[in-house]
């Protein structure tokens, strides 16, 4: 594989590790510790990682990272918003039910872009998404702990995280129109 190849996908790989390990071991402080302070868990969260933006050695990611979150401050709202109730959705739902709970994302994500984008899409694409949160509702159905507040709050973190990739979808639209810098 080239160069070229490799570092999209060390980077897909990296960022599902650390998103996979950043909500295992949110789970554990807050299931294990009893640690009921949300807040510093997403600040240390995201001190580590505008620290490892600014640590990369292409410091033309980092120079970009900084002044595109600066040009697109909803969607950071959005995306630190989405992050604080998805810490308080792990409160109450064990990991396996948090992770089938968002596979509904897909089809909230499709119902935004109508909204927002204006964009539709195939019947192919729509029966594949419909499929994603079908088996995993069907899965998550013998979940013998249920706690309505936190599906709502999943509920809703599958919401702010729709609305956060649409929104990342019109900025990216944005900034390839002529004359955006």
């Amino acid at each position: 594989l080239s160069q070229k190849t490799m570092n999209p996908l060390f980077y897909a790989v990296l960022y599902g590790v650390f998103s996979v390990g950043a909500t295992i071991f949110t789970k554990i402080v807050v299931s294990t510790f009893q640690f009921k302070y949300m807040t510093v868990i997403l600040l240390i969260e995201k001190i580590v990682a505008v620290v490892v933006i600014l640590s990369t050695h292409d410091r033309q990611v980092a120079r970009t990272s900084l002044k595109l979150a600066s040009q697109t401050k909803l969607l950071s709202f959005v995306s630190l918003l989405n992050a604080l109730v998805s810490i308080t959705t792990l409160e109450g739902l064990n990991v396996p039910m948090y992770n089938c709970l968002k596979r509904l994302t897909s089809l909230v994500t499709m119902f935004m872009e109508y909204l927002i984008l204006h964009r539709s899409s195939s019947w192919e694409v729509v029966l594949s998404i419909l499929l994603v949160p079908a088996g995993a509702l069907l899965a998550g159905a013998n979940d013998y702990n249920f706690d309505w507040p936190s599906y709502a709050w999943a509920l809703l973190s599958c919401v702010l995280n729709a609305l956060h990739l649409t929104l990342a979808k019109r900025a990216a639209g944005a900034l390839k129109a002529p004359g955006v810098a």
